[in-house]
């Protein structure tokens, strides 16, 4: 999507230190420079580090296992100015390095106590902490321990507002997600509209912790850190492996921000050029020391094994990042450590490293600077992966709804996050026909949703497929494939049918009722833990069905233990099917006469203000990929090519693999016309009625908003938004709104609004009038919405809005109770365009693009209160829940009623650990009267 990145610039520190175990040692006394006292306790650190020392009785300090190089010695003593010193230790020879601290002379100021800071103060530090210890994830295990040391200002320079931050003290921060105490010498911080500048000294202190969990959480956690940083991709750099670490580099002539228009493919050789890492060169300085030569003004990075949440171009998922370098080249350690970084500024994702993501420099990285993705040198068996779908139930009944979680396995599972995010389940007929097809978004390795079956489907032998486009490059013995059976209403399998194996479990999950048998409707807790073989407690993701044993029978010998392993595979000759990241569309493109044509295309998301350049190929096909959509969307599509010729965008299909029949062994059935059936509908929202709002007609007619409230030239417009007249109004006059409301309670509509201070209490508000060049466009009830995003801003003269209606009647006016808009076009623009019912094809085509399922809630009633429903339950599942997530920190409960049948319940946990083994368990209660 088209964006505009915002730009940090990059932490400047004093001096950027290196650290390694050797036996070098820097050692002295700390007096005080005036009285030549020592001074005991004093604290002495190496900058960014964890080593340091605080000094003994007599004020001497002394500082192990350092290496050569380069590194900032800092003291501090309370009472005296910070005392910093840049050290060049040049041979394996101890330095002595004594240390003479100014006395600070302190202003005294009037004192004013509060018992509170205010408001504003409140402010302010929680805009510092986002600054300061940034948005990620790291962040939410961080801490400031003592922010009342810290004053904060804000002043107007320019029409820029700065916001500074001091701290007399030093800022302690307790980083509980990375495992460190920083001691945090903050010497500058400044924020304003173009980026931020924090700089300091830091002293790091490895937490202590008796839970094996919690240092293993640490560690993967720092790992995990580094990787990707700036600091990785200097390491790899320096030892020429970038390309084997993940990273894909590329030269820019211009630094950002850059407004980012059309996929990353359509800048290559334009905007964007390929940089062979072989080009750089590195030069030794001193032992440890190198000189890193770039040649680009600015590096375009792409970190392929992490993906974004946000992604800068459409067709690439991959994190994103630039680095300006001045000069050309760059200062690094043996860690990869940057020693001048005023000469370097991040943008992009590297450039969300704040202070909750800062490691030691002395950080150990050789265990972490691994390859972890080498696309094209890995074998490819490698980059396989699969699926297994745990559903709630094996066979179904007409207007039943199966519900599905899946689960990915990969061969290698680090590459987890590189690889495929669409999953596809069919529903396919015993004629090999698909009946449905749900688009799941694989998140961490799972997705989960929902086949709804209509009242109406024919019962028969049906199978569900679930498959990626990747896996189509490996053994169709790797795409998922269960045999489920829908039976007629009066139909029930034989009790002689399969019953569930007990053996089949693994003894990982423990599954633990609070007790053994239950009453009608009476409530059911149950424990779930998750233990490996060591027992200790592990976190994994599950989902559990519960269902009635004389309703269900498990009639399928397949579970995630039995199929969750690859079979033997070959490398595929050619990769034919790409790795998914998101709803892809490809079309062609033709002009009035069927002949396709090459043209630039503009996609605009209905109800969104984010749009995207397309440059079709020469043949005029196109592809658009990493769209991400929910549910189905609508698209707008309109050639923007300097010819202007009438087109027409042609969809492709995706590619759908054929289906193999596999061989099934039916199920034996027999009549059960005494089955009782649930009357409680589980599945299905309660449809409102619609609604039929009437009014008297305003009928066709011109008007001129002589007596309008506002009023905008077309130039003015243009300079709010080139793309959109509905957004470029609405930054405009605050008192537009565009609001979501649902149709039927289901179908999101946008709906534009001028007079919000009303209220109305139904749910399609109506919408001001609409006029073009005087002719009311919006009667036929088209939202306005839609119509204002068909038009472009540089095809308008200028914009009216009233927002009164005017005449004796609020409900008589041609303004429309609502107010109106009344939108003159220019006189190169032909209004008779508009005499005419307002089409898509008139300026944009509207096209329909199904997206990733919305997975609905499994509801089932509650019987806490005597109120509760009084209807007959007879639900043969009983309870599914898809998103269990279970921790190494406490116990994983769950909680559902009993139904109304005296019965047994099977309870079955299926799902994987987080280091994916696959994991499966059963237990049983019964329920009585």
């Amino acid at each position: 999507m088209m964006k505009k990145l915002s730009v940090y610039l990059i932490f400047q520190f004093v001096i950027i230190s290196f650290l390694s175990a050797q036996t070098i040692t820097i050692e002295g006394v700390v007096r005080n420079g005036k009285t030549k006292e020592t001074l005991p306790f004093a604290t002495v650190f190496i900058n960014q580090t964890t080593k340091g020392s605080i000094t003994d009785s007599n004020g001497h300090y002394s500082i192990r296992n350092l290496s050569i190089g380069t590194v900032e010695l800092v003291c501090t003593y309370v009472g005296f100015k910070a005392f910093s010193v840049k050290i060049e230790i040049k041979s394996e020879s101890n330095i002595q390095q004594n240390i003479n601290l100014t006395p600070e002379v302190l202003e005294l100021k009037k004192v004013e106590v509060t018992a509170t800071h205010d408001e504003v103060w409140n402010a302010q530090l929680k805009k510092f902490n986002k600054i300061f210890l940034g948005l990620g994830q790291n962040s939410k295990g961080c801490k400031i321990l003592n922010p009342w040391n810290i004053e904060f200002k804000e002043e107007k320079i320019e029409g820029n507002i700065r916001f500074t931050a001091t701290s007399a003290q030093p800022i302690e921060i307790e980083n509980m997600a990375l495992g460190y105490h920083i001691t945090f010498y903050l010497k500058r911080f400044e924020s304003d509209d173009e980026g931020y500048t924090i700089g300091g000294s830091s002293k790091f202190k490895e937490l202590n912790t008796n839970d094996s969990a919690l240092a293993k959480l640490w560690t993967n956690n720092r790992a995990k850190t580094f990787l990707g940083s700036s600091r990785h991709l200097m390491n790899a750099l320096k030892g020429h492996r970038s390309k084997e670490e993940g990273f894909d580099l590329y030269f820019k002539a211009t630094p950002p921000p850059y407004q980012i228009r059309g996929g990353f493919t359509q800048q290559i050789g334009k905007t964007v050029f390929p940089f062979k890492p072989s080009s750089i060169s590195i030069s030794e300085i001193m032992k440890n020391h190198y000189w890193i030569y770039l040649g680009a003004p600015v590096l375009e990075v792409h970190y392929k094994p992490v993906h974004s949440d946000v992604p800068v171009y459409p067709d690439i998922p991959y994190q994103v990042s630039w680095l300006k370098i001045n000069g050309g080249r760059l200062a690094i350690n043996e860690k990869g450590v940057v020693l001048n970084p005023a000469d370097l500024i991040v943008y992009g994702a590297m450039s969300q490293t704040r202070i909750a993501d800062l490691l030691p420099d002395d950080y150990s990285t050789e265990i972490n600077a691994v390859s972890l993705f080498k696309h094209d040198n890995v074998p490819r068996s490698n980059l396989q992966e699969k699926v297994y779908l745990h559903i709630d139930k094996d066979y179904y009944y007409p207007n039943e709804t199966i519900w599905i979680k899946a689960y990915m396995n990969y061969r290698s599972r680090p590459k987890m996050d590189s690889l495929s995010r669409v999953l596809y389940v069919e529903l396919i007929s015993s004629v090999s026909k698909i009946v449905t097809t749900k688009i799941l978004k694989i998140e961490k390795g799972v997705a989960h949703g929902q086949i709804e079956l209509p009242s109406t489907i024919n019962p028969g032998d049906y199978f569900i497929r679930a498959y990626t486009e990747w896996m189509l490059n490996y053994s169709e013995e790797e795409i998922f494939v269960r045999h489920v059976p829908i039976l007629r209403k009066e139909e029930r399998p034989s009790r002689i049918s399969k019953k569930y194996d007990d053996s089949v479990s693994n003894s990982f999950v423990s599954i633990k009722p609070s007790k053994s048998i239950y009453h009608q409707r009476e409530k059911i807790e149950v424990e779930i833990i998750v233990k490996d073989k060591s027992e200790n407690i592990v976190p994994s993701n599950l989902s559990v069905s519960v269902t009635d044993l004389n309703q269900t029978i498990d009639n399928s010998e397949e579970t995630i233990l039995n199929t969750w392993s690859f079979h033997d595979e070959k490398e595929p000759e050619k990769i034919k099917f790409p790795v998914e990241n998101g709803i892809n569309l490809t079309g062609i493109v033709k002009n009035k006469r069927g002949k396709a044509v090459a043209e630039n295309l503009l996609l605009t998301k209905s109800g969104s203000q984010e749009s995207i350049l397309i440059d079709t190929h020469a043949n005029g096909s196109f592809q658009v990929g990493n769209l991400q959509v929910e549910d189905t969307a609508t698209f707008l599509v309109k050639s923007v090519s300097p010819k202007k010729q009438a087109t027409h965008i042609d969809l492709l299909p995706r590619y759908v693999p054929p289906f193999i029949k596999p061989l099934i062994t039916s199920l034996k059935l027999e009549l059960d016309t005494t089955r009782k059936r649930s009357v409680f509908n589980n599945l299905k929202p309660t449809l409102l009625k619609p609604v039929t709002i009437t009014a008297l007609r305003i009928d066709d007619q011109k008007v001129k908003t002589e007596y309008a409230n506002f009023a905008i030239d077309g130039k003015s417009l243009v300079a709010l938004n080139p793309n959109s007249i509905l957004y470029g109004l609405s930054a405009r006059f605050p008192f537009m709104r565009i609001n979501t409301v649902y149709e039927n309670g289901l179908v999101p509509v946008q709906r534009v609004d001028i007079k919000s201070n009303y209220t109305y209490g139904f749910t399609s508000v109506p919408e001001p009038a609409l006029f073009i060049n005087g002719l009311q466009v919006n009667q036929n009830g088209e939202p306005i919405y839609d119509i204002l995003l068909r038009l472009l801003p540089d095809q308008v003269e200028r914009v009216e809005i009233n927002k009164q209606a005017s005449g004796g009647s609020s409900y008589s006016t041609v303004y429309g109770y609502r107010g109106s808009i009344s939108i003159y076009l220019k006189t190169n623009v032909d209004p008779e365009r508009f005499n005419t019912p307002l089409s898509p094809s008139n300026f944009f085509q509207r096209i329909k693009i199904d997206g990733y399922q919305i997975a609905l809630e499994f509801k089932a009633p509650g019987y806490a209160t005597t109120s509760s429903s009084t209807d007959a339950d007879f639900r043969s599942t009983i309870y599914w829940n898809p998103e269990l997530l279970t921790s190494n920190y406490e116990t994983t409960k769950i909680n559902f009623y009993a139904a109304d049948l005296v019965t047994k319940y099977q309870i079955k946990v299926q799902g994987v650990t987080t280091f994916g083994k696959p994991l499966l368990s059963v237990a049983y209660i019964e329920i009585i009267k």
